[in-house]
């Protein structure tokens, strides 16, 4: 039983407030909100979820060291390609290529998600993750892959 996250960083794990809080970092390591990678932890470590990088940073190599670096615990076990169109599909591709996922979730700021929004956890660009999107991840979790909620 596989159990993955997909994972978006603007507006998941950095937000406005925490940018504008921070007189906006010089480097994406001073980007990432440690309240939001608490919450994260959190998140990974009571479902027993890997790590799915989606975000438009997973073109970036030093992806996964960023993360780690701010405190990431989780299992990061790949990035979903890059394609035409909007998010959904690239997660539904990846997903095409794991047939050993039984649940997943999404959590980003973005709502394009199609079909997929069952499996959406969607954060506020200003807020980022937050202990109330807590909840909401166990919900999405409850829907298996190819069926609604």
């Amino acid at each position: 039983m596989t159990r993955v996250l997909f994972l978006d960083i603007d507006g998941v794990l950095n937000s406005d407030g925490y940018r504008h809080g921070t007189g906006f970092g010089v480097s994406a390591n001073e980007l990432i909100d440690p309240a939001a990678v608490e919450t994260l932890n959190e998140i990974t470590r009571r479902w027993s979820l890997k790590v799915v990088v989606s975000s438009s940073w997973r073109v970036m190599p030093e992806v996964e060291g960023i993360l780690r670096a701010n405190g990431v615990q989780a299992d990061i076990i790949g990035k979903t390609p890059a394609q035409p169109g909007p998010r959904c599909r690239e997660i539904e591709r990846w997903l095409a290529e794991h047939p050993e996922v039984t649940s997943y979730v999404i959590l980003d700021d973005d709502a394009d998600m199609g079909a997929m929004l069952d499996h959406l956890v969607q954060t506020d660009y200003r807020h980022g993750l937050r202990s109330e999107h807590i909840a909401r991840v166990g919900a999405a979790l409850n829907v298996r892959v190819g069926e609604p909620r």
